[in-house]
């Protein structure tokens, strides 16, 4: 137990702001949006879609993390190193099985000393750790490959583009679009189960996969406990820089 009790970060700091600021990186992915638009992310894990574009000058609006803005924490979250690590554990839940996810999220629960955090934690607890819709078993990605829709996002992208781009496509024209599509399903197929066909994916992303599989598979060696586990997590889920 000595060895759990080393690995809690410090205790989150009242609600004044805090005056060391985090360290910030911001990097803009091309065709980042459903609608293949430029998206703009930053190392702490927010996301930012154009608001406005001048002729020189991008003006951009977060869209991410919406329940930290909403509650007032973005400022902490940007400021506090405390609330950014406790709040990084908190959306680090998904990496756990999900027999662990209920065990440490009331453990970061009672750890709750701000009523804006407080607010996060009941939020999190009525939505997705008690309610009904989703519970932890819908939303673990525990020893996932595949953890997000970006492979449907980019497939529905490609599907746009072969649709010259329009927005109101007739019935007829969608019905023989998605037809030549689905004949394609058999081949893909194929393709995949005889290892011909791979998935795309860049190499600092491949880098990101590795590193949660070796983390995963420590767990399930028993050389990892859970929160372990939940902590290096934490410092991994996010935008790859």
């Amino acid at each position: 137990m000595e060895l759990e009790v080393s690995l809690e970060d410090p205790p989150l700091q009242s609600e004044e702001p805090a005056t060391t600021p985090v360290s910030v990186s911001f990097q803009i992915i091309v065709e980042g949006t459903k609608r293949g638009h430029k998206k703009l992310i930053d190392s702490l894990g927010y996301t930012y879609n154009i608001k406005s574009q001048r002729s020189n000058v991008t003006y951009w609006q977060c869209t991410v993390r919406p329940k930290i803005q909403e509650v007032g924490l973005q400022h902490a979250y940007t400021h506090d190193e405390a609330t950014f690590k406790y709040l990084r554990k908190l959306m680090a839940l998904p990496f756990l099985p999900e027999g662990e996810i209920t065990l440490m999220f009331e453990r970061l629960a009672s750890q709750a000393t701000t009523t804006q955090v407080r607010t996060v934690i009941e939020y999190i607890s009525r939505t997705w750790i008690n309610g009904s819709v989703w519970p932890p078993s819908t939303w673990s990605i525990f020893n996932k490959s595949v953890r997000t829709n970006n492979d449907i996002e980019g497939w529905h992208n490609r599907l746009n583009k072969r649709a010259v781009g329009r927005s109101s496509l007739p019935f007829y024209l969608l019905i023989t679009l998605l037809h030549k599509e689905a004949k394609l399903t058999s081949l893909h197929i194929r393709l995949v189960s005889e290892k011909k066909l791979r998935r795309i994916q860049r190499r600092k992303y491949r880098e990101l996969q590795n590193k949660l599989f070796i983390l995963w598979d420590e767990y399930l060696r028993g050389d990892r406990s859970a929160l372990q586990l939940l902590k290096a997590c934490s410092h991994l889920n996010g935008p790859v820089s």
